[in-house]
């Protein structure tokens, strides 16, 4: 076993109980069953306190140990941020570990002088796309994102195929139930009105999880229905998998790969000052209809006191 991470599961400075939290959750790693109980202290959008229980393999406090230090007096959405990007499993070594034929693994793919990867004139933009120490010492990959399976589709001729399965961060749990932006998005576009759907999770405060939001392009000449729409999602979705929030734009941005762009829409969430002229509507609790989110819906929403 590693000492470094015998060292930081040792760092027990947080491990405590929080008595006056405002947020909570018992998470459970299904790799070893083991669980541990997080409480926080969220003032102003910005973790000023966390504290960690639970009885663990050293593992498992470790991580514990590791975000508490790296959460404290930081904003709630950098920390999503960085909980997004950290799906990767390692082993003992801190390499990454190669999924089993027919399971889901992330889609890397390496760089060197055959296959060389320029980057973004962001540099840091470039960092968090090049995963480095892979499966070697000095080694580095591409991270795509994509979650991929291979599958057998019967006339194989000695080569691998593979199956796209999902988006690294495109899944998100809100009601205690695990929601696919891909397949809500794919149900949203069958509607009538819509050109195409981005589909993502947004933070709600005092509700755990994440709420399902939309932002929808318009075909042309298309005005919103709000009651049509409201409808079509009651009638298509489960509750749970249900937006709460929609957003209309013109257009919907989309990488150089043609992947819809979700980042800047997570951070803009609702937030009717981040959004310009884009029209927000709200599906608040024990309603079924869509209604235009204004001023003083957004301020109770943000203030906890909307019943999410």
């Amino acid at each position: 076993m590693d000492l470094e991470i015998i060292k930081i599961a040792g760092d027990t400075n947080n491990n405590k109980d929080i008595k006056n939290h405002t947020h909570h959750s018992k998470l459970k790693n299904h790799l070893c069953g083991d669980e541990i109980q997080i409480k926080l202290i969220v003032k102003k959008n910005r973790i000023v306190e966390f504290g960690y229980e639970g009885k663990s393999c050293v593992y498992c406090l470790a991580a514990a140990s590791l975000l508490s230090k790296v959460s404290i007096d930081k904003e709630v959405m950098k920390i999503n941020e960085l909980c997004d990007d950290s799906e990767a499993y390692f082993d003992d070594n801190g390499k990454l570990i190669q999924v089993e034929p027919g399971q889901p693994g992330l889609l890397l793919a390496e760089i060197d002088d055959r296959f060389r990867f320029d980057g973004y004139t962001d540099k840091a933009a470039t960092d968090t796309k090049v995963l480095r120490d892979v499966l070697q010492t000095g080694d580095a990959w591409f991270n795509t994102g994509d979650l991929i399976t291979e599958i057998d589709v019967g006339f194989a001729m000695g080569k691998p195929h593979y199956q796209f399965v999902d988006r690294i961060g495109d899944t998100f749990r809100w009601r205690s139930e695990n929601v696919s932006t891909n397949e809500v998005g794919e149900i949203i576009n069958a509607n009538e009105q819509v050109e195409i759907a981005n589909v993502y999770g947004v933070d709600v405060p005092a509700a755990e999880g994440k709420a399902g939001m939309v932002s929808l392009a318009l075909k042309d000449g298309v005005s919103f229905d709000s009651a049509d729409f409201s409808k079509f999602v009651c009638d298509k979705l489960p509750h749970f998998a249900q937006p709460v929030f929609v957003r209309i734009q013109a257009d919907l941005d989309t990488t150089g790969t043609f992947k819809l762009v979700k980042g800047e829409l997570r951070k803009q969430a609702y937030n009717l000052t981040e959004v310009g002229d884009d029209a927000i509507y709200v599906m608040l609790p024990k309603t079924n209809e869509y209604k235009l989110l204004d001023q003083s819906t957004y301020e109770t929403i943000k203030s906890g006191a909307a019943g999410f």
